[in-house]
């Protein structure tokens, strides 16, 4: 009988203590660490330091700008909003020096300097970044969290990490850079998915990317930032209008072994450019008629901390 060759432990990423496989949901290989907690890819830290370069190349570039759209607009607005009153309430009254990391669509940033901040953002990928010059002429330094950590001084009152942690090949060291970029009392806004959210049990969740190499809960995440020598103030959670709808909607689309990208291919592909604007539009508004009849139970989920978005403030402590 030939022996079964012994399984490859690896090593939690962020605090080295032993892991275990996940057996589900059966989307991407992934571990879990028996300590902290976090979830990661079943890779090694090298593996994953050169997958997330060159994920990060595939995924944010002319594509992902063109993506963009009204809906997406709109719900940004609202959104960028709420967190400029989160990161508003929890700083003194006249601190001005605000840095995104990870900027998206630029959007955040223009919103902030409207309000008054003086804003930075770090975008590791030209396009994205030329896009948002353009759009908001905004200052954006382009290159990596480690370029500007060694390049400029520690000024800032806020940084904004909203979904661009778990994009990291290394988060607890670009939480100790951010750490660093931060004034004694300054506030970090991380926004992250949630692995603790209903939808997570779904194949189909969309928070399921090759490009998301952690996978984070309340109990890892805020272990993670104290470990980094943050204060955790407050955490909260949000159930966004489509989030079932985009959970099922992907689940069957995996079942039936047919991506989302292709199956709007497709529909591309069958119908011409005012009927296509019109089912997109008619797609849009049937996902927030749903997330309205939903309300309830995306109440209870934000309540009980199962919502899909995770937000935490975090504070700079005296004396750290």
């Amino acid at each position: 009988m030939v022996a079964k060759p012994a399984e490859i432990v690896l090593p939690c990423p962020i605090c080295r203590n032993a892991t275990h496989h996940l057996d589900a949901p059966p989307v991407f290989k992934l571990r879990r660490c028996f300590a902290c907690q976090t979830v990661f890819l079943d890779t090694s830290p090298r593996q994953m330091a050169d997958y997330a370069s060159e994920l990060e190349q595939q995924y944010f570039g002319a594509e992902f700008v063109a993506k963009d759209s009204n809906w997406v607009a709109r719900y940004e607005r609202w959104s960028n909003q709420r967190t400029l009153r989160r990161i508003s309430q929890a700083l003194a009254p006249g601190q001005s020096q605000l840095l995104e990391v990870g900027i998206g669509s630029g959007r955040f940033l223009n919103t902030a300097a409207q309000a008054g901040w003086h804003v930075t953002g770090i975008e590791a990928s030209l396009v994205v970044a030329e896009h948002a010059r353009q759009q908001y002429h905004v200052p954006i330094f382009v290159g990596s969290l480690d370029e500007y950590d060694k390049s400029l001084g520690k000024d800032f009152q806020a940084v904004i990490m909203n979904h661009v942690l778990e994009h990291f090949a290394d988060p607890k060291k670009a939480l100790l850079q951010v750490k660093n970029l931060l004034k004694i009392g300054g506030v970090l806004h991380l926004a992250v998915p949630n692995f603790s959210c209903w939808e997570a049990k779904l194949p189909g969740w969309t928070s399921y990317q090759p490009y998301h190499l952690y996978y984070f809960d309340r109990e890892s995440l805020t272990c993670l930032l104290e470990d980094c020598g943050f204060k955790v103030l407050n955490v909260s959670y949000q159930e966004p209008f489509s989030g079932w709808v985009n959970a099922i909607l992907h689940t069957m689309l995996r079942t039936s072994r047919v991506s989302l990208p292709q199956a709007q291919g497709a529909l591309d592909d069958l119908r011409p450019g005012k009927v296509k604007a019109f089912l997109r539009h008619g797609f849009e508004a049937t996902r927030l008629a749903a997330g309205g009849l939903l309300l309830p139970l995306r109440m209870m989920q934000c309540f009980m901390g199962k919502g899909e978005e995770m937000i935490i403030l975090a504070v700079v402590p005296d004396g750290n």
